[in-house]
């Protein structure tokens, strides 16, 4: 048996969660499309921007709710989230510690060092299938301005 520190998972998923699971499948592909083309909206504004977006490969589907974006200055990301957060723009930073830095994973990991530079330059915006086009404009436009 492989040593799992206190690492566990529940993996039961209860009635009511199950039923607006299957509820929500009716409108998974129209969610899913809009996803996309947020993603590709994203992409083609900040095409010029010193990040990278994460996201679908040609041919591959996401659905992922957020768009995660990769700094090339990670220095810049807290001020880049304080920034957005001054026009009403949430932003989460997934990986604000390393994977391999968390106690549960503490000499399970021989190296670290790609995990902490992803850390200290992601942060995630939202593209859920909710947001209008003058928001993702909005979050878009403030992204540009932060780098203008």
């Amino acid at each position: 048996m492989s040593d799992t520190r206190g690492l566990g998972m529940n993996l039961r998923v209860p009635e009511l969660t199950a039923a607006l699971a299957l509820r929500n499948l009716e409108s998974y592909e129209r969610h899913l499309a809009r996803r996309e083309a947020i993603h590709r909206r994203y992409a083609d504004a900040w095409a010029s921007l010193p990040l990278r977006l994460s996201g679908p490969r040609p041919g591959e589907r996401s659905s992922h709710k957020d768009q995660l974006v990769w700094l090339d200055a990670p220095e810049r990301r807290g001020a880049l989230c304080d920034f957005l957060a001054t026009r009403g723009i949430e932003t989460r930073r997934y990986y604000e510690i390393a994977i391999p830095d968390l106690h549960a994973f503490e000499g399970i990991v021989a190296s670290a060092e790609q995990s902490r530079r992803i850390a200290a330059r992601s942060l995630a915006v939202h593209i859920h299938g909710r947001l209008t086009d003058e928001e993702v404009d909005g979050v878009a436009a403030a992204v540009i301005d932060f780098f203008g």
